[in-house]
C-alpha cells in the first residue's frame, strides 16, 4: 500500500471514530501527569490522540520494512558487484584481495570461489552483467589479434591475455619490445620477443640493449640467435664480442654443434671454418662444431690432423665416422652428430 493512500485512510478513519465517540461519549476525561497536574480533554479527543499514536507507530513499522527492504536490495547489489569483481580478478590471475561482504551467503560463496582457478571461456554466451561482458569483449578482440587498452584492469605481466595483447602491439611497433626486455614478464616471453626483435633491428641497436656488463647470463637460444643475427648481417664484430656471447650463454658442446648446423646457411664454407677455428681458441668445447664443419665439407685430412691432437677417448663419434669412411662405408653425417 502506498504511503499517501494509507495516510488518507488513517485521517478519515481517525476523524470518523472521533466524531462517533464525540456523540456517544460527550463527557470529558482527565489524566494526571507525573507532576500532579490534570489534563482534561473530551473523550473524542483522547480517542483521536490514541488512534493517531497507533497510526504513527504503524507508519513507522511500515516505513522500517520498506527501508529495510531497500537496504537489503542495496547491499545485495553491492555484494554481487564485489563477487563479480572477485571472479574477474581471479580469472585474470590477480592477487587475492580481502573483501568485506554485508550478506553472509555472498561471503560464503566468495570463500568457495577463492578455492578454484577460474579461466575465461571466450566463446561463451553473454552474461547480462556489463562488467563481465565488457571484459570478454576485450579478451575476444585480443585473441583475434587486435591490440586493446587494458590498463584499467591492471592485469599481471604473466597473464596469457596480457602477453597476447603485448604481442599484438609488438607486431605493430617492434620498438616497444626493447623496453619489454626490462619488464617483469616471464623469461620465455622475453626470449621470444628478443629473438623476434632480431628480425627488425640493426647491429648498433643490438648493442644498446645487450649490455654484457649488466647481464649475468644469456639464454642459450638467445645466444644462438644473436650469433646467427650477427653473421646474417655480416657484422664485423670482434672475436671477444662473440666470446662474450658464448660465455654468457654457457654453451656446451651440443650447443656449438647446433650453432654449426645453423650457420651453414649463413656462412660460406671458408667463413664458417674461420669462425669456428677462432671460436675454438676461446672455448675448447667449440671443437665439436669445428670438427662437424670439417666433416660436412669432407675435409677428411684436416679432420685426421685435428683428431691427432686429442686423446683416443675424445670425439668417439667423429672417430667412428672416420673409421667407417676409411673402410669405404659412407653414412649420413647426422647419424654421428
Amino acid at each position: 500500500m502506498k504511503i499517501k493512500y494509507y495516510l488518507g485512510f488513517m485521517v478519515i478513519f481517525v476523524l470518523a471514530i472521533s466524531a462517533y465517540v464525540y456523540h456517544a461519549v460527550p463527557n470529558n476525561f482527565a489524566i494526571a501527569t507525573p507532576d500532579n497536574r490534570q489534563i482534561e480533554l473530551p473523550a473524542a479527543m483522547w480517542a483521536a490522540i490514541f488512534l493517531s499514536c497507533c497510526f504513527v507507530l504503524s507508519l513507522l513499522f511500515v516505513s522500517w520494512g520498506f527501508i529495510s527492504k531497500k537496504l537489503h536490495a542495496f547491499y545485495e547489489k553491492k555484494d554481487f558487484a564485489l563477487l563479480v569483481d572477485q571472479v574477474i580478478n581471479q580469472s585474470l590471475g590477480k592477487n587475492e584481495q580481502h573483501v568485506k561482504f554485508k550478506q553472509e551467503y555472498f561471503k560464503r560463496l566468495s570463500k568457495v570461489l577463492s578455492r578454484f582457478n577460474i579461466t575465461p571461456k571466450i566463446d561463451s554466451q553473454i552474461s547480462g552483467v556489463d562488467s563481465v561482458d565488457e571484459l570478454f569483449g576485450i579478451l575476444r578482440q585480443i585473441t583475434l589479434g587486435y591490440e586493446q587498452n587494458i590498463k584499467k584492469y591492471n592485469i599481471p605481466y604473466d597473464n596469457e591475455f596480457f602477453i597476447k595483447n603485448f604481442m599484438n602491439k609488438f607486431k605493430k611497433d617492434y620498438r616497444i619490445g626493447i623496453n619489454a626486455l626490462k619488464s617483469p614478464m616471464p623469461n620465455l616471453v622475453k626470449k621470444d620477443i628478443f629473438i623476434q626483435l632480431l628480425e627488425f633491428i640493426e647491429v648498433r641497436d643490438l648493442q644498446k640493449f645487450l649490455d654484457f656488463e649488466k647481464i649475468d647470463s644469456l639464454d642459450k637460444d638467445m645466444g644462438l640467435a644473436v650469433i646467427e643475427f650477427l653473421q646474417r648481417k655480416k657484422s664485423k664484430v670482434s672475436d671477444s664480442y662473440i666470446h662474450e656471447i658464448v660465455k654468457k650463454s654457457n654453451f656446451e658442446a651440443k650447443d656449438y654443434l647446433e650453432l654449426a648446423k645453423r650457420l651453414k646457411a649463413v656462412y660460406t664454407p671458408d667463413e664458417l671454418l674461420r669462425f669456428f677455428e677462432r671460436l675454438a681458441l676461446f672455448d675448447e668445447k667449440a671443437e665439436i662444431g669445428y670438427l662437424y664443419t670439417l666433416c660436412d665439407l669432407e675435409m677428411i685430412d684436416l679432420v685426421r690432423q685435428k683428431l691427432a691432437g686429442f686423446s683416443k677417448e675424445e670425439f668417439l663419434n667423429v672417430r667412428a665416422y672416420m673409421d667407417l669412411r676409411a673402410q669405404g662405408k659412407v653414412y649420413p653425417l647426422h647419424l654421428f652428430f
